[in-house]
């Protein structure tokens, strides 16, 4: 029984995940998000720490890769590539 619940929550979430995918393809007007200004200063901070020769300390929080919040370990992992390769190009 408990399977069934669970493969339903699924199949909701996924149902749910493509009508709004369907919504956001079908909007005339492009979704405009927050300007976080910290963000982008972050490359230009990291390459004036690299090359005065500190130290970069990168946290991604305080879960692990081995326990239950390993996903959202490597999300945040994953979202801090862009501002790695952006760092390279300084």
């Amino acid at each position: 029984m408990d399977n069934l619940v669970g493969l339903g929550l699924v199949l909701l979430f996924a149902v749910l995940i493509v009508a709004m995918r369907l919504r956001d393809r079908r909007r005339k007007e492009p979704v405009l998000l927050r300007e976080i200004e910290v963000f982008d200063e972050l490359p230009i901070r990291v390459g004036h720490g690299v090359e005065a020769g500190q130290k970069l300390h990168v946290s991604l929080g305080s879960a692990g890769i081995d326990g239950q919040d390993t996903a959202a370990t490597l999300a945040g992992l994953a979202g801090s590539q862009p501002s790695s390769s952006r760092c390279q190009h300084l």
